[in-house]
Parts: C-alpha cells; structure tokens; sequence
C-alpha cells in the first residue's frame, strides 16, 4: 500500500503518524502528573509504608521518562517544522 502513494501523501502519512504520537505522548505527560497527584492527595507513602519504596523509585523513574517524552516531542516538533518548511519553500 505504501509503494503506490506518492511524495506528497507520504509527506501526509508521516504528518499524520507524527501528530498521533504527539497526541499519544501528551496523554502520557498527562496519567504521569495525575498519577503523582493521586498519590500525594491520597497519601500512599505515609500510609503503605512498604511501597514506600517502590513509590521513590516510580516517582524517579518518571522523572526521567517524563524528560525523555518531551525530549522524543521536541525531536519530532522540530522535523515536522523542517519537513514543512522543504514542502513550502519547494512548492513555490
């Protein structure tokens, strides 16, 4: 299916597929803060001393794979300006 597109509906999948990953990212960002939220309201270090442990380490690792996200978003932002900018300036 992907052999009889041409450029331009290429250049529109890949626009496509990249909103939806930007799209699928945010609700990432977004369960990670409610997540944290949820267990600072509720909480659950002070009351499951035992996951007290894996709390730290999930609140840590989130940290990093928060940054990660943005950074993956950032990444994918900036090729789709670039990527834009080549349909524009080639088109005229």
């Amino acid at each position: 299916m992907l052999s009889d597109l041409n450029q331009e509906q290429l250049i529109a999948l890949a626009h496509l597929l990249a909103g939806i990953f930007i799209l699928y990212n945010l609700f990432n960002i977004i369960f990670i803060l409610f997540g944290e939220y949820l267990i600072n309201y509720f909480k659950l270090e002070d009351k499951f001393p035992k996951l007290a442990l894996f709390i730290r380490l999930r609140k840590k690792l989130q940290r990093y794979y928060l940054i990660f996200i943005i950074l993956m978003m950032i990444s994918i932002l900036l090729l789709m300006i670039y990527t834009n900018f080549l349909i524009l300036f080639y088109s005229l």
